[in-house]
C-alpha cells in the first residue's frame, strides 16, 4: 500500500526518518555514514533546508529540518 501524500509547504518543520527494508541495516560502516552525510549536505544546500538535528542508527536515521520553500518531497527523492 502506498504512503499517503506528504503535504509540502513553505516554512514547515519536519521530522523525517528512513528505515531499511525489514529493519535491515542501511549503514554497514562509517564510510556509509559519511557518504550519507555528504548526500545530506548537498540536499541541504540545493533545497535550502535548515538542519536542526540528525541521528544515524545502524538500520535507520532521523532528521529534523525546516523547509523555507516547499521542497521536502523533492529533497527526499
Amino acid at each position: 500500500m502506498a504512503r499517503a501524500l506528504r503535504l509540502d509547504f513553505a516554512g514547515a518543520t519536519w521530522h523525517l526518518h528512513n528505515r531499511g527494508n525489514n529493519r535491515q541495516d542501511i549503514f554497514l560502516c562509517d564510510r556509509d555514514r559519511l557518504q550519507f552525510l555528504d548526500f545530506l549536505a548537498e540536499t541541504i544546500r540545493r533545497y535550502k533546508w535548515v538542519l536542526h538535528e540528525y541521528e544515524l542508527m545502524t538500520n535507520h536515521d532521523h532528521l529534523v529540518i525546516d523547509t523555507p520553500e516547499p521542497t521536502v518531497s523533492r529533497g527526499m527523492q
